[in-house]
């Protein structure tokens, strides 16, 4: 196969240095302002890493906070005082009895005594308001914090264990599933422990990871621990594994180009030919010895397949032994839970992969940015890939901007602090997202003060200052907040000239761009162009509308009955237009102007029957918005087909349809 080619393809599916980069930044900025406003969050897997595959979750490390794990009894001293005068509850890392990678974490009886007479309120309060001496055991070496206990009994940030539904989350090994989102409850390291320092220091012959990588990992990458024991463990329930998340993920960061898309392949090919048999993280720990043991000549952009070549024989070797050494902790076997049928069918895979490498390479289809779908008039669909770097970093720049919109809050904090450390952490990347900053404070601070119509105006002024990072945000915030106190006028006013703008926009989703035209109250018609020429500027970028659970209470309907199925870790993205249309529409109900209320319902019809539109993640809410306003319009039978068609489209209980269709049902019988 040509290597320059394979190379060429990688970029334009977003595996590029450039992108990389950008995901990088995005990740960290996003971490940067939900640690401030929320709590220490890690993003992991491929979608922080960039390396990424069609159908990738997301995953978080979630730290729990008031719990304080230090390697040894001697290091941990006295208390710490954090600024809420609140005191950490010291833990000690235990091995005696357990394998490598795993431990026991052991509180002092004398810090017992003290913690149920000075911080039992204050610990009730940090980690969900469960009782901190229901998570511990005592055996004859002590008293230690059970992991399954901490598992059943601390649930990730937001969520409320009596009143949850406990259809939106399932637990998976350590982690609580809500959607596709994993979210792991961890406990912090003070220092590094012993094994990740022997890491650190073991000598290295083709000098990675660099020396200056290294150096980065220690002042700036803490280290952790996850409730879960090993599987071969008699006391499974009491050990924790320690954590390298985060070092691993500034490994792949990393990694040169040619490291990167040899990670990339081997996952897709794990992926497509051993999905159920050899996991990601094998697959991340193979990479991982490879980048350290291949000297630098290797890694040439020319040897893209012999890199991955030289990774799948590794791979067959490590399965042929039985053995898999973690690559912080070599003592460590990832394959110990690996049955010999398993070993067997993986081996004969991997030799049906080498003996056609080329051949499977060059059919792998599950990348993660796959394509542009472009309409025409005439319906003629075509796929092209995205080459552009511009219009990657619209995309980039989009995630910015929502994630300020989603972890940015008023509370404990001020906002021209935050935008300061902001921009002086990340320079130019970090002043662009400085209007998206200051529009979630001034909505947070409106949702606090007393809302007087005079306040109100005077926020809503404030607000329409800040216009510079997009198209239709700031109007439709504001549209939002005047729907809410029954304002319909100045909806109408915030919405309207937007909406009947005829310039050319940019419409940014989750993995593609789309270049729209004629976005036109009247006709509804948005044209698709079949090339992707230099983005515009920002003024005419639409971005998807984002609502995170802080602001369930303050939204339409619709978005408040699909928040509380979703659960609290999820936010919903919505395309602007449409929730653009819900408001018009509302608002020409209300004020009783019949003629533009049924010009805006062919409008919004029109739009959700394009076939574009069902690559939108939130499609069905979309149709649930449609359908709730045609029930409250009266027009019961268009309401019940359009939920019927969002079930189609997400047919899960959690879907809002089957809750609206319920409440239709119900109206129905009570008229009888």
């Amino acid at each position: 196969m040509d290597t320059i080619k394979l190379n060429r393809r990688l970029d334009r599916h977003g595996y590029s240095v450039c992108v990389r980069n950008m995901n990088q930044r995005t990740q960290l900025m996003g971490e940067f302002l939900e640690e401030r406003f929320l709590r220490k969050s890690i993003t992991s897997g491929g979608l922080s890493e960039g390396s990424g595959l069609d159908g990738s979750d997301s995953d978080v490390m979630e730290v729990v906070e008031g719990l304080s794990v230090t390697k040894d009894m001697e290091s941990s001293g006295s208390y710490r005082v954090w600024p809420q005068n609140a005191y950490f509850t010291p833990i000690y890392i235990s091995r005696n009895g357990c394998s490598s990678g795993y431990c026991r974490l052991k509180v002092n009886d004398n810090d017992l005594y003290l913690l149920e007479v000075l911080t039992r309120k204050v610990l009730d309060f940090l980690i969900n308001r469960v009782d901190f001496f229901a998570l511990i055991k005592r055996d004859d070496n002590g008293c230690f914090i059970s992991s399954k206990l901490f598992r059943e009994k601390i649930l990730p940030f937001g969520y409320i264990l009596e009143k949850q539904i406990e259809s939106t989350f399932t637990s998976n090994g350590p982690a609580t599933t809500c959607a596709n989102v994993d979210t792991v409850k961890c406990l912090k390291i003070n220092q590094w422990p012993v094994e990740a320092i022997a890491w650190r220091t073991r000598d290295r012959k083709n000098n990675w990871p660099s020396k200056m990588t290294l150096e980065s990992l220690d002042s700036n990458v803490s280290c952790y621990v996850v409730p879960v024991g090993s599987k071969s463990s008699k006391d499974q329930d009491m050990e924790w594994r320690l954590s390298f998340t985060e070092i691993e993920r500034h490994l792949i960061w990393s990694m040169n180009d040619t490291q990167f898309k040899c990670f990339v392949l081997l996952k897709a090919l794990k992926k497509q030919y051993l999905k159920d048999i050899i996991s990601s993280y094998h697959i991340k720990n193979v990479a991982l010895w490879l980048c350290e043991e291949c000297p630098e000549t290797d890694w040439r952009s020319e040897l893209l397949v012999d890199c991955v070549q030289m990774g799948l024989l590794k791979l067959a070797k490590y399965v042929k032994q039985g053995f898999m050494s973690h690559y912080i902790i070599p003592e460590n076997n990832l394959f110990l839970d690996k049955s010999r049928t398993e070993k067997r069918k993986a081996t004969k895979i991997i030799k049906a992969v080498l003996k056609n490498l080329n051949i499977k390479v060059n059919t792998l289809s599950n990348f993660m940015y796959q394509h542009i779908v472009v309409v025409l008039p005439n319906n003629i669909r075509l796929q092209k890939y995205i080459s552009l770097e511009k219009s990657r970093s619209l995309i980039e720049y989009s995630k910015r901007c929502l994630n300020a919109l989603l972890f940015v809050s008023h509370h404990f904090n001020d906002c021209e602090s935050v935008c300061k450390g902001i921009k002086k952490t990340f320079g130019k990347d970090g002043e662009e997202i400085l209007p998206c900053i200051r529009l979630a404070f001034t909505t947070s601070e409106l949702r606090e003060c007393h809302r007087t119509q005079r306040e109100i105006d005077e926020y809503i002024t404030k607000m329409l200052r800040l216009k510079d990072f997009d198209y239709l945000t700031v109007p439709l915030t504001c549209a939002i907040i005047y729907s809410e106190y029954g304002r319909f006028s100045e909806v109408r006013t915030c919405l309207l000239p937007k909406l009947q703008d005829k310039s050319e926009k940019y419409y940014i989703t989750r993995t593609f761009v789309i270049l729209c035209s004629r976005i036109c109250l009247k006709s509804g018609t948005k044209e698709y162009l079949p090339s992707l020429p230099s983005p515009p500027g920002r003024h005419n970028l639409l971005m998807d509308f984002v609502i995170n659970w802080q602001a369930r209470d303050n939204i339409p309907h619709p978005f408040k009955l699909q928040f509380y199925l979703l659960g609290p870790r999820n936010s919903i993205k919505c395309n602007p237009l449409f929730l653009s249309w819900y408001l018009l529409y509302l608002s020409a109900y209300k004020l009783g102007l019949h003629v533009e209320r049924d010009s805006i319902q062919v409008v919004f019809k029109m739009a959700l029957s394009r076939p574009n539109e069902n690559f939108h993640m939130m499609h069905y809410v979309h149709l649930n918005l449609f359908g709730y306003l045609m029930y409250v319009s009266g027009d019961r039978k268009l309401a019940f087909s359009y939920f019927a068609k969002s079930l189609l489209s997400k047919p899960v209980l959690k879907n809002a349809a089957i809750y609206h269709i319920a409440i239709m049902i119900s109206d129905i019988l009570k008229n009888r």
